[in-house]
């Protein structure tokens, strides 16, 4: 008798595990694969704005002859691409989360704490077999372990948003504009702009409703609260 009830705990457990870990997955997957594509186009932003500002302070050093009094006109073209190309990306970002994702990672976040608190109070009962231990451990540690996998996922995309920035002072630098350049200046004002709102504007990106943007800043305060939440409930 005493098998056949370890043999039907041990299947719950497993059937347990695989659905908790089918849960991980599809929250993972929501969170942070819709904007995976954004993501890769960032990245390859960033590349060539790295290369450009490479370009850039080769010039400036006269590490390479210079036929131009300023910048040529294909790198002109590449960086009014970029800057065109990383407004739809800012605009996607905003509209995607301001309409539906930032709610959601709202109300998961909102239905974490009574979880985690549900999921502790279990310790605070007496008789508790190691099969009940261990299911409430594995359920509180998936579910930890895919938060902040998917809001490291997430940071990191709002980290490569504003990595854009750090490429722009090398070329703007070298954008010396000729007399009556209109063009050369909308794009190096437009450069500028952008600069500004990187470096001192609001955080693009993924982001809660209520709370902002999705940084490492902000993944730190949650572990804090929630620690800060654990220890009260320790001591009560």
């Amino acid at each position: 008798m005493y098998r056949l009830l370890f043999a039907i705990d041990s299947i719950i457990l497993v059937h347990n595990i695989i659905v908790i870990i089918q849960c991980a997955l599809f929250f993972a997957i929501l969170s942070s694969g819709c904007t995976l594509l954004n993501y890769s186009l960032i990245l390859r932003i960033n590349r060539m704005l790295q290369n450009l500002a490479k370009y850039c302070r080769n010039m400036k050093n006269n590490r390479m002859k210079r036929k131009y009094r300023s910048l040529p006109k294909p790198q002109r073209l590449q960086l009014a691409r970029i800057y065109r190309e990383h407004g739809e990306i800012c605009n996607d970002y905003m509209n995607s989360y301001g309409e539906l994702w930032s709610k959601a990672l709202l109300f998961y976040l909102i239905l974490s704490v009574p979880f985690d608190v549900i999921g502790l109070s279990v310790y605070w009962l007496d008789k508790l077999i190691w099969l009940d231990l261990a299911t409430v451990n594995l359920i509180l540690s998936i579910h930890a372990l895919t938060t902040l996998l998917s809001f490291l996922d997430l940071a990191k995309q709002t980290k490569a948003m504003h990595q854009t920035g750090v490429y722009l002072p090398s070329i703007l630098q070298s954008i010396n504009i000729p007399f009556n350049d209109w063009s050369l200046l909308s794009l190096k004002l437009k450069l500028v702009d952008l600069f500004d709102r990187l470096q001192n504007g609001p955080k693009y990106g993924p982001c809660i409703l209520v709370l902002g943007s999705i940084t490492y800043k902000f993944i730190f305060n949650i572990i804090y609260h929630n620690k800060m939440i654990d220890d009260y409930l320790n001591l009560s």
